[in-house]
């Protein structure tokens, strides 16, 4: 696996045992661009898959997710990890993640520990969005969301989110029917259920948690 050894308030063990292969933390994104095999790397992004603890005992650590305010220009009221493009002098994927994570929910660099690059996932523009894998100790009531960007910022357990809890939709957008991978989760505050859906819900199919 890919885990850490060792993390202090970390149970390593309440993490999935499976996860699809990484490509190291410190890949630029000349070389994770160069691995998509695209003629033209646009306007790449990168986006974190954060690991949390459980906020009681030793059950499963929790993936946070934000769901995205309705005055962003795209994807208005979604569901989402922290992310966002890569800035010109954003040297890896990881750096770009990082950074948004911080603007988005507050959470600096020096409290998250990279783990690795998951395999790129085409958002609807075909540009690829690098998942970043990384954990923190920080309690999401300690999170600071950015309220221009960030409805609300809560965590779900990784087995909802598992391979097994995968089901496929289809939606109409612009005319055009499309398929989707789905995740339900438990009801969050305010809302009968969580629907992950689109890339995000790409993104934890393609990370194949069990």
């Amino acid at each position: 696996m890919h885990w850490p050894t060792a993390i202090p308030d970390f149970p390593l063990e309440s993490l999935p045992k499976n996860l699809a292969p990484l490509m190291p933390p410190e890949t630029l994104w000349t070389e994770a661009i160069r691995a998509t095999q695209s003629r033209d790397d646009g306007n790449p992004s990168a986006v974190v898959m954060l690991f949390v603890p459980a906020e009681v005992g030793a059950a499963d650590a929790q993936i946070v997710l934000m769901r995205r305010s309705v005055s962003v220009a795209t994807h208005k009221g979604q569901i989402s990890f922290a992310g966002g493009r890569k800035n010109p002098d954003d040297p890896t994927p990881v750096a770009t993640a990082l950074r948004e994570l911080e603007e988005e929910l507050g959470v600096p660099p020096a409290e998250v520990i990279p783990v690795g690059l998951l395999p790129p996932t085409p958002s609807m523009n075909r540009q690829p969005v690098f998942p970043l894998v990384a954990l923190t100790t920080r309690k999401l009531s300690a999170m600071c969301p950015a309220p221009a960007e960030v409805a609300e910022v809560f965590a779900a357990p990784w087995r909802q989110l598992s391979l097994d809890r995968d089901q496929v939709f289809r939606f109409n957008i612009f005319g055009n029917w499309r398929t989707s991978h789905l995740f339900v989760t438990s009801p969050g505050p305010g809302a009968a259920s969580n629907r992950i859906w689109g890339l995000t819900a790409a993104i934890l199919h393609s990370a194949a948690l069990a």
